[in-house]
């Protein structure tokens, strides 16, 4: 930006260079790198990888940065310098308080240089790279501030913060569950095929899993299909969490055949229910294992996906049961 504006400037770019006048706010952020050459009357907000603030730079306020590195040149900046950053290297005039508090990273470093002017106190984070000039003109204190430590949680906390997840999973599951139990007996019946055609079943919901969002973005873009696509991504979202819980009721299923208790001969809702109820407590506790977890939900989901779609294909006419 080159010239003068009267107002705030606000902007989003690769790279952004302003090298007039702004007479106003400045709130930017870059990918990669943001260079201030000009004048800024009002307070400046800016974030990206580099930002230069050059030696013909004065900014009449605050500047507040979040960088991967800041360089300050001979710049003057009237009021605070603030912000989060790896690298700072500076040398410039600030009216009052500095604030610089460092980012986790590699190679990082704070270099303030002997023409360096702060008004007020400079505080800092930094505690490897760390060059202050003794010549450094610092009116204020210079502190060195203490990083503040992860918080500890006892092993009642962590429990705590494990069980309390897994039990609202366990009941929005099961509620899903009674829903799918009373009014979709279909679907729930076809949940023994998931099991007596496993790979099959897997690969038909690995292939919904990638092609209903891929369709639905297309439909979307076509602009006419916007609200089928909608809907598709809707459904599509609905089938997931659906398939899971239907991949609990065929684990409650197998279970149901090893353990007395689920074995009662009452049929019908009851021991269905009863089944859900056990395959859910073991799927979630398995979905909410520390590392593997992951891996348990995303198998449910595809296998989940393979029996709601073998259940709602369309089917040939030798497919069809007598």
């Amino acid at each position: 930006m080159d010239g003068e504006i009267n107002g705030d400037l606000i902007g989003l770019a690769k790279q952004i260079i302003i090298k007039g006048r702004v007479n106003g706010d400045v709130r930017a952020g870059a990918a990669e790198k943001i260079e201030i050459q000009g004048e800024i009357t009002g307070q400046t907000s800016l974030s990206a990888a580099k930002i230069d603030i050059t030696e013909t730079a004065h900014l009449n306020k605050d500047l507040y940065f979040f960088a991967t590195s800041l360089n300050v040149g001979d710049a003057r900046i009237d009021r605070d310098l603030s912000g989060w950053a790896q690298q700072i290297s500076f040398s410039g005039t600030v009216g009052r308080q500095a604030h610089w508090r460092e980012l986790e990273g590699k190679n990082n470093f704070l270099t303030v240089f002997p023409s360096a002017k702060i008004g007020g106190d400079l505080a800092y984070n930094f505690t490897n790279g760390v060059s202050l000039s003794e010549k450094a003109l610092i009116g204020g204190k210079t502190e060195q501030l203490a990083k503040p430590e992860p918080e500890k949680k006892s092993a009642g906390e962590k429990f705590i913060a494990f069980l309390w997840p897994l039990l609202i999973a366990i009941f929005s599951s099961f509620l899903v569950g009674l829903v799918l139990i009373y009014f979709t007996p279909a679907l729930i019946a076809a949940t023994d095929r998931g099991g007596k055609n496993f790979w099959p079943t897997f690969a038909h919901g690995l292939l919904v899993f990638f092609a209903c969002p891929m369709i639905a973005l297309i439909l979307i873009l076509m602009i006419i299909g916007w609200p089928l696509g909608l809907m598709l991504g809707a459904a599509w979202l609905a089938a997931m969490f659906c398939g899971r819980v239907l991949v609990a009721l065929a684990a409650g299923r197998w279970l149901g055949k090893k353990i007395p208790w689920l074995k009662r001969r009452d049929g019908g809702p009851n021991r269905v229910t009863r089944e859900m109820a056990a395959g859910v407590i073991v799927a979630q506790i398995l979905f909410h294992l520390p590392y593997l977890g992951w891996a348990f939900s995303l198998a449910a989901i595809w296998l989940g996906l393979g029996i709601i779609w073998e259940k709602i294909k369309p089917q040939n006419q030798s497919e069809k049961p007598a």
